[in-house]
Parts: structure tokens; C-alpha cells; sequence
């Protein structure tokens, strides 16, 4: 898997990106198996929120490509469930949160 840093202008000290599958531009998230160009990508994050003992609670979809409207290239509506990052630590697979909701005859975003 590639690693990089992510850099922002006036960036705090200790922030640091938790979904390590993602990255901070609006195309396709990182492949499933970087090494097969025809593995899945592995998703995208969005709207994280706060929630008791330092977890985390953000939407997450597998579908492609999200980004880029309501109707995915098969002609699907997105499907996005509530998930859970644990301590909000970092981690390398959508596997690694745990699920909340996720409801397939609603966006639950």
C-alpha cells in the first residue's frame, strides 16, 4: 500500500488522517489490493462527528463513484451506512470500523 503524508497549510501539531484507505481529494479511494488494478476501491468517508470516549461517527460507502452524484455508474442509488471509529485511531481497512446502521433502502447519510 502507498504511504504519504498528508500536509496542510497551518496544520496542527498531531493531526493525522484516521481512514489511511482514503485520501483528501475528491476520485476514487485506494484499491482493495493495490497490487490488482481490478480490486474494488475501498471507499469513501465523510461526515465525521464526535461521539463518548473519543470514538468517532461517520458515514461510509463502498459504492462508486459516490463523489459524483446520487446515482452510482450501474444506476444504483448510493447506499452509506452510520459506522463507528473506535478511540478515533487510525486504520488502514473499512473492515476496521464497527457498523451502526445501515439501512440498503436509504442513503444514511
Amino acid at each position: 500500500m502507498r504511504h504519504s503524508r498528508f500536509r496542510m497549510p497551518f496544520q496542527p501539531y498531531g493531526m493525522e488522517v484516521l481512514t489511511r484507505f482514503t485520501h483528501n481529494h475528491d476520485s476514487p479511494a485506494l484499491r482493495a489490493d493495490p497490487a490488482d488494478p481490478k480490486s474494488p476501491h475501498a471507499g469513501w468517508v465523510t461526515h465525521p462527528c464526535g461521539a463518548p470516549d473519543n470514538h468517532l461517527l461517520t458515514v461510509w460507502t463502498g459504492m462508486m463513484p459516490a463523489t459524483q452524484g446520487r446515482i452510482t455508474d450501474d444506476r444504483r442509488p448510493v447506499d452509506s451506512g452510520i459506522y463507528l471509529i473506535k478511540g478515533g485511531k487510525p486504520f488502514w481497512q473499512p473492515g476496521e470500523m464497527l457498523l451502526v446502521k445501515n439501512d440498503p433502502d436509504y442513503n444514511d447519510q
